[in-house]
């Protein structure tokens, strides 16, 4: 899977997260469920520029695992 796929992925799981949070900013814990999104984003992003990860996580098993990953919480954020 290419680098640009999985920084797009990460970059829609941050957006949604922070979308998310200003949303549901009223209701208690909001912060956990937002970062619940948020971080999983953060990592893939971070885990795309350090150099040593770029190719772990393009490999076929990392991607498909990232892109479970990637839609249960986007899913998490649309059903929260």
């Amino acid at each position: 899977m290419k680098l640009s796929y999985l920084r797009m992925l990460a970059y829609s799981m941050i957006a949604v997260g922070l979308i998310n949070w200003d949303y549901q900013r009223g209701n208690p814990h909001v912060i956990t469920h937002s970062l619940i999104i948020i971080l999983p984003g953060v990592i893939l992003l971070l885990s795309t520029l350090i150099n040593p990860l770029r190719k772990l996580v393009t490999l076929k098993g990392y991607a498909i695992l990232w892109l479970a990953i990637a839609l249960l919480a986007l899913t998490y954020a649309f059903l929260n």
